[in-house]
């Protein structure tokens, strides 16, 4: 999902950008981000990696576009590894075998 445009700090170079959120994301308290990846390209913000549930999202985008980071746009990649049996994905017919 991309965000629209947000005003923010546009003359950031990329390097330096990424830095900041980095750094914003792993001083979080709450927030375990070893497994969250951040990339900028041409001042858009790429977030991948896996989310032990979905209210991580909400927090790593409040920090992403808190004023002191800036950006213009957000590639949200980020998934949500679920713990609970009942949503993992089966396993495909063709590739079940029963002895």
């Amino acid at each position: 999902m991309i965000s629209p445009d947000v005003p923010g700090y546009r003359d950031i170079p990329n390097r330096e950008l990424r830095w900041r959120i980095r750094r914003e994301l792993d001083a979080h308290p709450q927030l375990d981000a070893r497994q969250i990846v951040v990339d900028v390209q041409d001042g858009s913000i790429i977030l991948d990696g896996w989310l032990t549930r979905e209210a991580e999202r909400e927090l790593v985008w409040h920090i992403v576009t808190s004023e002191g980071v800036g950006h213009r746009k957000i590639d949200d990649r980020m998934r949500v590894q679920s713990t609970d049996v009942t949503e993992m994905p089966l396993v495909p017919r063709q590739a079940r075998h029963w002895f």
